[in-house]
């Protein structure tokens, strides 16, 4: 048996990449949906119950909405 050449194993690569790429992306889409889900059960359960920090909490489930569609774009730029 010969042994696997490099041109083999970059044209792998190659073609291993675009699905790479659209799986990274729907993982992405799939974080932005918890997130979603994080900032309807924060206005839930904020409505429901008196902690005293509500706008706090609030603020930090936006936050991390915010973060995940940015990280989102970043994605989308960068591949």
């Amino acid at each position: 048996m010969e042994f696997i050449t490099m041109e083999l194993l970059a044209t792998t690569e190659l073609s291993l990449l675009p699905f790479v790429k659209i799986a990274v992306a729907i993982g992405f889409l799939l974080y932005i949906a918890f997130a979603v889900v994080v900032v309807r059960q924060v206005n839930l359960m904020t409505a429901t119950l008196e902690l005293g920090h509500e706008r706090v909490i609030k603020y930090l489930s936006l936050i991390h909405l915010v973060f995940a569609i940015a990280s989102f774009v970043l994605t989308l730029v960068i591949l």
